[in-house]
C-alpha cells in the first residue's frame, strides 16, 4: 500500500515520508502533493488515502490535532481537484451520486497511534460535507 507516514516528535517537528517538514504551515501543500503523486497520478485516479500518522508521547496535544486536521485538509484539497478533473465542479457542487463516485475513487483513511498503543479510528462520516459560510 502506498502509506503517506508523518511523525511527530516531542518538539513537534515533523518526518513526512522521511524527509524533514520544517515549516509546519506548508504541510497541507506538502500532504496534497504527496497524494496527488502516489494516489491520482500514478494509480489511475483510484485509491485510498491511508496517512500513518505517529508521535511521541510527549508531543503537545495541540500540535498532534492540528497535524490531524491538515491532513483532512490536504485530502479534500487532493479531492477537490479530482472533483474538478471527473466533473467540473468544486467538491460542494456535486450530486450526491458524483461524491459517491468520488469516495470510490479517492477514499481518505487514518492511523493514528502514539508510541505505547495503536488507535484505529472509525471511518470519518461527513468528510465531504460542506461548511456554511
Amino acid at each position: 500500500p502506498k502509506i503517506i507516514e508523518i511523525l511527530i516528535n516531542k518538539r513537534s517537528q515533523l518526518l513526512i515520508d522521511g524527509a524533514y517538514n520544517l515549516n509546519n504551515d506548508s504541510l497541507i501543500y506538502v500532504l496534497d502533493d504527496l497524494i496527488n503523486q502516489k494516489y491520482i497520478k500514478n494509480n489511475t485516479n483510484k485509491g485510498h488515502v491511508m496517512f500513518n500518522v505517529q508521535w511521541d508521547s510527549e508531543t503537545p496535544t495541540k500540535d498532534r490535532v492540528d497535524v490531524f486536521k491538515k491532513t483532512i485538509k490536504s485530502y479534500l484539497l487532493s479531492a477537490n481537484r479530482l472533483s474538478q478533473m471527473n466533473f467540473n465542479k468544486n467538491i460542494c457542487q456535486l450530486k450526491s451520486n458524483q461524491v459517491d463516485d468520488l469516495r470510490k475513487k479517492l477514499s481518505y483513511n487514518m492511523v493514528m497511534w502514539d508510541f505505547s498503543l495503536m488507535i484505529i479510528p472509525d471511518t470519518l462520516k461527513g468528510i465531504y460535507d460542506c461548511e456554511s459560510d
